[in-house]
């Protein structure tokens, strides 16, 4: 077939169904070993990245520049 479903829906984080765990269908033949890992269950790995907030420049305070950073010069506004 081109496909085999296996229900999920009970397992845990850290789960696994390996090849023996998948029912059998007579005109079906594993290839792999009896004990291969099909499917793990594992939390999802998220990585958020943190936008840097600006914060708008009342006139009259100073701009600091973080290093690496070119400082405007004053004078310039957006």
């Amino acid at each position: 077939p081109e496909s085999i479903e296996v229900d999920i829906t009970d397992l845990d984080m850290g789960d696994s169904i390996h090849v023996v765990d998948i029912p059998r269908q007579s005109e079906i033949e594993f290839l792999d070993d009896e004990n291969f890992t099909v499917v793990t269950i594992v939390s999802p790995k998220i990585e958020e990245e943190v936008e840097p907030v600006e914060e708008e420049i009342e006139e009259g305070e100073e701009v600091i520049a973080e290093e690496g950073e070119e400082r405007p010069e004053s004078g310039d506004k957006e």
